[in-house]
């Protein structure tokens, strides 16, 4: 018997099955994707908060030692002017 080249049931089966798990694997490579994407946002927007908090202690250390400064220059004014 001679083999023929037509299209059976099962055939048509076997590449549906394919397909199906060709766009399976797909969707969950997007998912993977997307889920990647979204924690480099989230790790970029730390990161920013955590500049910005950086930014505002230096602030906030800088008027501390400004006005450490200010008061121990009047307080040896003061003392000076006394003696």
């Amino acid at each position: 018997m001679n083999e023929h080249d037509c299209l059976h049931e099962k055939d048509f089966g076997t590449v549906f099955t394919k397909i199906d798990n060709l766009i399976e694997t797909v969707e969950a490579q997007t998912k993977v994707i997307t889920d990647l994407v979204t924690f480099q946002t989230s790790i970029q927007a730390i990161n920013g908060y955590k500049d910005k908090e950086k930014f505002n202690a230096k602030q906030r250390a800088g008027i501390i030692m400004s006005g450490i400064l200010g008061i121990s220059s009047i307080t040896v004014t003061i003392i000076l002017k006394f003696v």
